[in-house]
C-alpha cells in the first residue's frame, strides 16, 4: 500500500513524460500511465506495469514499429506490441514496448498504455478478469475511456 500511495502522491506534483525513443508525440504521462494502472487486480502485475510506466523505454517511428502498426488485425487497430524473441513476466518484465500513434481520445492513451505495459510484463489476453482495460485484445476503448 505504501508504494502505490507514494506514487499517487508524486503524480499529484507534477506530470512527467514517458522516456520514448523515437519522436513519440501522442503518449501519455507516466501519472496517467500510473493512474490508469491501478485498476489491475493482480498484485504483482500492477506492481509490474505501475514501475514500467515510468521505467519502460517507448519506441515510436522507426521502420519496425510503422510495419507492426500498419498490421491489419480483428476487431480494429493496434494500440501498439512487444517486439521480443522473449516473454517478459511480472517479475523481469521486457524493457521496451512499441507505439503506435492512434489517433485517439487522451483519456484512451493511458489505457491503451496499460494494456501494452501489461504485455511487457507477461500478461496475455486470455487471461481474463485482471482488470487490464481491453482485454479481449480489440479497441474497446470507447467504451473504457472517460
Amino acid at each position: 500500500m505504501m508504494v502505490v500511495s507514494t506514487v499517487l502522491l508524486a503524480a499529484v506534483a507534477c506530470a512527467h513524460a514517458m522516456r520514448s525513443v523515437g519522436g513519440c508525440t501522442n503518449l501519455p504521462t507516466v501519472e496517467e500511465c500510473t493512474r490508469a494502472a491501478l485498476r489491475i487486480r493482480n498484485q504483482c502485475l500492477r506492481a509490474c506495469v505501475l514501475a514500467q510506466c515510468s521505467g519502460v523505454t517507448v519506441r515510436c517511428g522507426d521502420m519496425d514499429t510503422v510495419v507492426g502498426c500498419a498490421e491489419p488485425r480483428d476487431g480494429g487497430l493496434r494500440g501498439g506490441f512487444t517486439k521480443s524473441a522473449t516473454v517478459g513476466s511480472c517479475q523481469i518484465p521486457l524493457d521496451e514496448v512499441r507505439w503506435c500513434e492512434l489517433p485517439v481520445p487522451a483519456s484512451c492513451k493511458p489505457l491503451i498504455m496499460v494494456h501494452e505495459l501489461a504485455h511487457t510484463c507477461g500478461w496475455h489476453h486470455d487471461v481474463q478478469g485482471m482488470g487490464v482495460p481491453g482485454t479481449p485484445g480489440k479497441l474497446f476503448w470507447r467504451d473504457e475511456c472517460d
